[in-house]
C-alpha cells in the first residue's frame, strides 16, 4: 500500500495530544458524601484524575484514538497502485475505420477504444513511454514517446474516425519505423479485426498484442458503386458483401439524379460478395446514389454514390 499525500501523517501528532489531555486531566473538587457506597467508584475517578497516573481505558478514549487515525488515513489517502497492463516503452495503434463507428457498444467502438487508451494512458507509471498510432488507409503518428499524461490525452482527443480501410500492414510498419533504435518495444492494437489483410509475412522486431473491441455483430455492405456504357445504354452496377454467418437477403435502392429509379433485392451467402446492375438509366444521369435496407449496428457502409459516366 502506498500514501498519495504521506506529509499528511504529520496530524498524527493528535493521538499523542489525546493521551497527553488524559494524562493532566485536572483533579476533581472533594465533597463530603454520606453514603460509603460510591468511594470505591469515586476512589477510581480520583486516581484518573491525578496527573501522569496510570492510563485507564476507557471505550471514550478508544472511539477518540480510531477517530484520529481514521482521519489521518483519509488525509493521507492510502493507495494501492496495481500493476498497468502496459508498461516500459509501448505503441499503441488506434483502428480509426469506418467499422469502428459501429454501435454494439456505447456510443459506439471508436470511442470505447479512446477510452480503453485513456485509462491506460492513467495508469502509466513514471519509467513507462506511449507512442500513438491512428490506423485508417494511411496511419498517422500522433505522438511519439511521451510519459507526459497531458500531451498523451491530448493526442487521444486529435484522434478521429474515418470512413476509410484500416492497412495493418502500414501501421506495423509504421511502428517498426518508431521502434527502430530503442528496446523492450511492444506493441498493442486496439480495435474490432476487420483490417486489411497483409499481403506478405511480416517479421516485426516486437511482440505484438491485440485488444478487440465490439462483439461479432452481421453487417452487409455496399463495397463499390459505379457506372458503365453498355452496348450504348447508360447501367449503374453496385457490389454488395455479406459479413454475416449466415445467408442474407437485403434490398438495394438505386437513386438517379435523387430520382427512386427501382428497388433490388440480392441473396447472399454468409461471407460471400454479389454484384446487381441497374439499366437502361436516362443519359442525362449525372449522380448515382446506392442505399440498402438493413438494419445492423454498422450504417455507414449502407450508402454509396458515384458520378455517371464510364465506358
Amino acid at each position: 500500500m502506498n500514501l498519495l499525500v504521506p506529509a499528511a501523517l504529520a496530524f498524527s501528532i493528535i493521538i499523542p495530544i489525546i493521551l497527553l489531555l488524559y494524562f493532566m486531566r485536572p483533579r476533581r473538587q472533594e465533597r463530603v458524601i454520606g453514603s460509603t457506597l460510591l468511594w470505591q467508584q469515586a476512589l477510581q475517578d480520583l486516581q484518573a484524575s491525578r496527573p501522569w497516573q496510570r492510563l485507564r481505558i476507557t471505550p471514550l478514549l478508544l472511539l477518540q484514538l480510531l477517530a484520529a487515525i481514521f482521519i489521518v488515513l483519509i488525509l493521507a489517502r492510502p493507495a494501492i497502485f496495481l500493476r498497468s497492463p502496459i508498461s516500459g516503452d509501448t505503441i499503441i495503434i488506434l483502428q480509426a475505420s469506418a467499422s469502428m463507428q459501429a454501435t454494439d457498444v456505447a456510443p459506439n467502438r471508436f470511442e470505447a477504444a479512446k477510452s480503453q487508451i485513456s485509462d491506460l494512458i492513467d495508469g502509466l507509471g513514471p519509467n513507462d513511454h506511449l507512442s500513438l498510432i491512428s490506423m485508417a488507409n494511411t496511419p498517422q503518428v500522433l505522438i511519439a514517446a511521451s510519459q507526459d499524461k497531458g500531451q498523451l490525452t491530448a493526442a487521444l482527443d486529435r484522434a478521429k474516425v474515418t470512413n476509410q480501410d484500416a492497412d495493418l500492414q502500414q501501421a506495423l510498419s509504421l511502428a517498426t519505423s518508431l521502434a527502430a533504435g530503442r528496446t523492450n518495444i511492444q506493441v498493442l492494437v486496439i480495435g474490432d479485426g476487420h483490417v486489411l489483410s497483409p499481403d506478405q509475412t511480416l517479421v516485426l522486431p516486437f511482440p505484438v498484442r491485440y485488444l478487440r473491441i465490439g462483439t461479432d455483430v452481421p453487417n452487409v455492405a455496399i463495397l463499390a458503386l459505379a457506372s458503365r456504357t453498355l452496348q450504348g445504354n447508360l447501367v449503374a452496377l453496385a457490389q454488395i458483401a455479406n459479413y454475416s454467418h449466415q445467408q442474407r437477403s437485403v434490398p438495394v435502392e438505386l437513386y438517379a439524379d435523387g430520382k427512386l429509379v427501382s428497388v433490388q433485392t440480392i441473396s447472399l451467402a454468409a461471407g460471400a460478395t454479389g454484384a446487381l446492375q441497374w439499366g437502361p438509366l436516362p443519359a442525362t444521369t449525372r449522380f448515382l446514389h446506392a442505399r440498402l435496407i438493413a438494419q445492423d449496428a454498422m450504417t455507414v457502409d449502407h450508402e454509396a454514390w458515384a458520378i455517371a459516366g464510364g465506358s
